[in-house]
């Protein structure tokens, strides 16, 4: 059930009818990609996730091995040149995923059903904008201030822009949502 629709619930700067993931703003600061992977013609292996090549060469290794040996992910290659779906792993990551062969292996992910344990280099891959949301917030301000390169103003990721929260947004003109 949603609220009495009101005029308030379709204003963006009221509380009642603003978006919760960006108070009405439309955009977010955020981690972006295209400053995380800056050139896409360089592979992973030679540094094209920017904020690995601070790290540790031996986790980024291990990281690496895992992403090959778990999605198939050749770390030789361009990281443009690999396909959207393994750059979006990468990017996001994929728990609890595994590549076609390795199905009946799978590990149930963090939740304690399985007795395996937790991946993070491969099937629980957290994904490089994640660890580095998690840095970030749990990061002293050092650390944020040594991630703010990599984050830029990007759209709403919970209302694509629009402004208002998901009922005020479902609401419909002639079959048209009230953003166009």
């Amino acid at each position: 059930s949603i609220p009495e629709l009101s005029p308030r619930a379709f204003s963006f700067n009221s509380p009642h009818g603003a978006c919760q993931g960006c108070q009405g703003l439309g955009a977010v600061y955020d981690f972006d990609p295209d400053r995380i992977v800056p050139d896409p013609s360089i592979s992973l292996e030679a540094g094209a996730v920017v904020p690995w090549a601070s790290g540790d060469r031996g986790l980024v290794t291990e990281m690496l091995e895992g992403l090959r040996r778990t999605f198939g992910i050749d770390p030789g290659v361009p990281f443009g040149k690999l396909p959207k779906k393994l750059r979006e792993v990468i990017f996001y990551g994929a728990p609890g995923q595994r590549r076609a062969e390795g199905k009946g292996q799978r590990a149930e992910g963090r939740k304690g059903k399985s007795k395996a344990a937790a991946d993070p280099f491969g099937a629980d891959f957290e994904g490089v904008i994640p660890n580095l949301r998690r840095r970030f917030l749990e990061g002293s301000w050092t650390d944020q201030e040594g991630l703010e390169p990599y984050r830029a103003l990007r759209p709403c990721h919970t209302c694509g822009g629009d402004r208002l929260r998901p009922e005020s947004r479902a609401v419909r003109l002639k079959g048209r949502p009230l953003s166009e």
